[in-house]
């Protein structure tokens, strides 16, 4: 689904200024942000960006991170947030 997503963005030229929401662990909250412009490559497993202290580094973000994607100030994508039942024993 946020292929599909990310490859609508790019086809319709608004990738660049798209933001995502990412889960990450080593942050404060959890959370954090990808831009449009900082995105170098994405395929069916991870999108490939740019960043780091030297702007040069390349990371990727697995797929299944992504909560959040964002464009012209809609929510184009929301990840539905998992429920684990619990059984009684």
């Amino acid at each position: 689904m946020v292929y599909d997503v990310l490859n609508r963005l790019k086809r319709n030229k608004k990738l660049y200024s798209c933001s995502m929401t990412v889960s990450r662990p080593e942050a404060v909250d959890n959370r954090g942000f990808v831009f449009g412009r900082e995105i170098v490559d994405f395929n069916a497993s991870c999108i490939i960006i740019r960043g780091g202290e030297t702007g040069y580094e390349e990371f990727s973000v697995p797929l299944e991170d992504v909560l959040t994607i964002e464009s012209e100030g809609r929510v184009v994508f929301r990840r539905k947030p998992r429920i684990e039942k619990v059984y009684p024993r």
